[in-house]
Parts: C-alpha cells; sequence; structure tokens
C-alpha cells in the first residue's frame, strides 16, 4: 500500500467506526491488543490463522502506544503477505539482528 492510500484509509475507518481512537478501531475490528515488555520492539502486528494481535510495549508512554497502535493497525490492513511489521527502535539495533528478528516473526506466519 502507498503512503498515500494511508491517509485516506485513516480517514475512511475513522468515519467508518465514529472515532479516530486507534485502539478502538481495532477492538471493532476483532484485533486483539497485547501489552508485553519487549527490550527493543515498539510494536508487532501479526495475524496466526484468522487471530489478528497488535503488541505494544508496555514501558511506553501513552501516546507512543497510540502511535504504536496506529501504525501496526495499519500493517493489519494490508494484504497477508504484507502484514506481519516489527516497529523497532533504531537505538541499539544492528543489522545482523534485524535480519535475525525478521526471520523469527516470519516464523509466527507459519
Amino acid at each position: 500500500m502507498h503512503k498515500t492510500n494511508f491517509k485516506k484509509l485513516a480517514k475512511t475507518l475513522i468515519k467508518k467506526y465514529g472515532t479516530d481512537n486507534p485502539f478502538k478501531i481495532a477492538e471493532h475490528q476483532g484485533i486483539k491488543i497485547i501489552y508485553s515488555d519487549f527490550s527493543s520492539w515498539l510494536g508487532l502486528y501479526t495475524c496466526i490463522g484468522n487471530e489478528k494481535t497488535i503488541f505494544i510495549n508496555i514501558k511506553l508512554p501513552y501516546l507512543s502506544k497510540r502511535i504504536v497502535c496506529s501504525h501496526e493497525l495499519g500493517h493489519g490492513q494490508q494484504s497477508f503477505n504484507e502484514a506481519v511489521s516489527i516497529f523497532m527502535k533504531m537505538k541499539n539495533f544492528f543489522p545482523e539482528q534485524a535480519k535475525l528478528n525478521m526471520k523469527q516473526t516470519n516464523l509466527l506466519q507459519l
């Protein structure tokens, strides 16, 4: 999906559900939200079978949780092949670790 489509999609979702709260939109769409203590991830969207889930770092302040939820919710609107996304902190993060984490995340799809 192109960036310009996300802006349009956001407006459509806000109108459809009558709220701009990403947590409420996720609830309306049947997407479970789980808070976890991640060391380097801000959030993660995954779909295993028919169960869609957004994981959010519990250590984040509310506004950051809202931003991460919005970001991951956007991935929830994408096709299956695009659906798994890791929104990571770049500080103290190395390319080798990124590759390993992506491989581990791809295993969640199996």
